[in-house]
């Protein structure tokens, strides 16, 4: 298993604003169900100016929001054994003032356990509640085979953790913009 993060060279110019006011709550991402895709889409803004064709050559990007996909990326996952993993929902993605159709929300469909709780490190976000939601500083990952190809930490819903093959599959295809890890530190 690995751990996706963004890679190192990702501009912090590419992360994009997630219209909280407008859109789906972004929480709604990480219960790991099917949304509806009906209604507008979703929209997502580039609020730097940068260089267009610098920027289509990534295929994950980061958001305030969900995480989203380009279109070369969204193909590798539709034809894919770990595509039912996944739901992609088309949003507007706004770069330069212009409009864009070709990206795709990443809405992970699957979770499950992916932490070493004895070598993480971690803190409760609430006193009160030791079992509650936790913040880690350090990350480790059991020594497993997931049985989902792509799928959100139960221990931490917005950690994204993929198998061995998916990691192999996107590197084999050259996916810009994500790398994969066992272990991270200073979170």
């Amino acid at each position: 298993m690995k751990l996706l993060t963004p890679s190192d060279g990702y501009p912090e110019s590419y992360w994009l604003s997630y219209d909280h006011t407008n859109n789906l709550d972004h929480l709604e991402f990480n219960t790991c169900k099917k949304l509806s895709a009906t209604g507008a889409k979703p929209k997502v803004t580039l609020t730097k100016k940068i260089s267009l064709s610098t920027f289509r050559q990534y295929d994950y990007f980061f958001s305030d929001g969900p995480d989203l996909v380009g279109a070369k990326l969204a193909e590798i996952i539709n034809s894919s054994t770990f595509a039912s993993d996944v739901q992609l929902i088309c949003a507007d993605v706004m770069i330069n003032g212009k409009s864009y159709d070709d990206y795709f929300i990443i809405n992970y469909l699957r979770s499950e356990r992916a932490f070493d709780m004895t070598s993480s490190s971690y803190k409760s976000l609430i006193k009160s509640t030791p079992d509650g939601p936790k913040k880690f500083s350090r990350i480790v990952l059991l020594d497993k085979i997931p049985k989902s190809g792509m799928f959100r930490a139960s221990e931490s819903n917005s950690h994204v953790v993929v198998s061995d093959d998916v990691a192999e599959h996107f590197k084999n295809n050259s996916v810009r913009g994500v790398e994969f890890c066992s272990e991270k530190d200073n979170m």
